[in-house]
């Protein structure tokens, strides 16, 4: 028995013969597990980052793959900007309400629009509007309805903000 009153068989070897060999283990087995999740989720980012779609795995990627190659940028010129979000938006995979959402991003963060597309009419609080814009430099990369980026006519001036191809 101890000083607490437990016997010294059921307390945990903290001393002894293998127990820095036990504390080493230990510490192995967590270090590699922590490298495990971190090179996963390191890895998940950049798969999230090409793809522009997360890997869902829904196949609305693949649905719609006709329609992104033909609104793919080739925009040599730096994206201009930063413009400010007006309202919280959906960041969407292309330019329509009929494209997969990636998320959303709220009023007042500053994005950088690559370029300018025609899609689906929205109506927005200035009217209804077709043009999209792709921006980048936010948590996400995508396309929004002009309606709430705060461009003023730069998206409407292919010298400033070039069109889609």
């Amino acid at each position: 028995m101890d000083d607490r009153g437990l016997p010294v068989d059921s307390l945990p070897a903290r001393s002894g013969p293998g127990a820095a060999a036990r504390r080493r283990h230990r510490r192995r087995v967590v270090g590699t597990a922590v490298f495990v999740v971190v090179s996963v989720a390191v890895v998940g980012a950049a798969v999230f980052t090409l793809t522009g779609s997360g890997g869902s795995g829904d196949g609305a990627a693949a649905r719609d793959t006709t329609t992104h190659a033909a609104t793919s940028t080739t925009a040599a010129r730096p994206p201009a900007g930063p413009f400010a979000l007006t309202d919280g938006v959906n960041v969407r995979t292309g330019p329509g309400t009929n494209f997969p959402s990636l998320g959303t991003l709220e009023k007042g963060v500053k994005v950088m629009v690559v370029c300018s597309a025609t899609g689906t009419a929205v109506n927005g609080p200035k009217g209804p509007t077709s043009t999209w814009v792709r921006i980048t430099g936010a948590a996400l990369s995508g396309y929004v309805t002009n309606e709430y980026v705060d461009t003023g006519s730069a998206a409407d001036d292919p010298n400033v903000v070039p069109r889609c191809t």
